[in-house]
């Protein structure tokens, strides 16, 4: 699947167009999602670019590390939020069938030390939501997780993060 990404603008001007989309209701995503907890790319090649992410899934629950290896192993490179976001508003249908987890993003909370990775869902009560989960709790078998080929993420910076 090919999208585009606005790189030059913050995950919270993203979620913002989203929320100006035609038929998509989005439920308010937890506050930690901000530009501060999740940055955007610092070095940018450009301020957009197109991507094509391959939706990866395991069909049996992973944690986070597990997920990590298996596409590394297929030598794959998961998406961060601000691909993730954009993937959404592109193709919101696959929403329909899978969870989507951007495990190229996460953040860890300095108070407790705990890491969280960002998703994305779709309910039929809330529309779309955005929330975070421990990274180390598993990922059930219904999520898939979005990523490029290692080549494609040098190109667009996604291993700079």
């Amino acid at each position: 699947m090919a999208f585009s990404v606005r790189y030059g603008i913050e995950i919270d001007e993203i979620i913002a167009l989203l929320l100006k989309k035609k038929g998509v209701r989005l439920r308010r995503p937890p506050a930690e999602l901000n530009p501060k907890n999740f940055p955007r790319t610092l070095q940018l090649r450009s301020e957009t670019g197109t991507i094509a992410a391959e939706m990866v899934r395991f069909d049996e629950a992973l944690d986070t590390p597990q997920a990590m290896e298996k596409l590394h192993g297929m030598r794959l490179w998961p998406v961060g939020i601000h691909e993730l976001l954009e993937l959404a508003g592109s193709f919101p249908e696959v929403l329909m069938w899978s969870s989507l987890v951007a495990l190229g993003s996460k953040w860890t909370d300095p108070e407790t030390g705990l890491s969280y990775i960002p998703y994305i869902f779709y309910s039929e009560e809330n529309g779309i939501s955005i929330d975070l989960m421990e990274s180390g709790e598993e990922w059930s078998a219904e999520c898939s997780f979005p990523a490029v080929t290692l080549e494609a993420s040098k190109k667009i910076n996604l291993i700079n993060r």
